[in-house]
């Protein structure tokens, strides 16, 4: 039976290292969003995303309704999300990088107004229309990374 020692030393361990990948996730701003494709069902779909981070640490994407990404996560919100550090172009396989698994769902209507001008304090209100931005989190179930 392991000590309470090294029990504790591999907790410390596990809590340092998702303090680094919510740093890492929190000063980036962008990512590789992979989702399920609509068009080509069973396959992934991957594209560039911007996101927000608020006080969870958790990503917050403004998506237009008219995009590929939107709409596949309409039909299956299970999706992921790759981040990486600056240094990835110079050494993609030693550079720090976090994937987040997870599920993206609409920002609950009465968290909408907050989130948005908090997230993001320039954003104009739009009318409703299909290229409406939508405020969508990830809500993550696992969390690899390399770090």
């Amino acid at each position: 039976m392991p000590s309470f020692r090294a029990s504790q030393a591999s907790y410390d361990g596990m809590m340092e290292k998702a303090r680094t990948a919510r740093e890492l996730v929190g000063s980036r701003g962008f990512g590789c969003l992979s989702t399920q494709s609509l068009r080509h069902p069973g396959f992934p779909f991957v594209s560039i995303a911007e996101y927000a981070t608020g006080e969870t640490g958790q990503p917050v994407f403004l998506l237009s309704g008219l995009a590929v990404h939107s709409k596949n996560l309409a039909l299956d919100p299970r999706a992921s999300l790759i981040v990486f550090a600056p240094d990835a172009e110079q050494g993609t396989l030693s550079a720090a990088r976090v994937t987040l698994i997870g599920e993206v769902r609409p920002v609950p209507e009465a968290e909408k107004e907050s989130c948005a001008s908090d997230t993001w304090p320039g954003i104009r209100r739009q009318s409703n229309g299909p290229g409406l931005g939508i405020l969508l989190s990830i809500g993550c179930r696992w969390l690899m990374s390399t770090m």
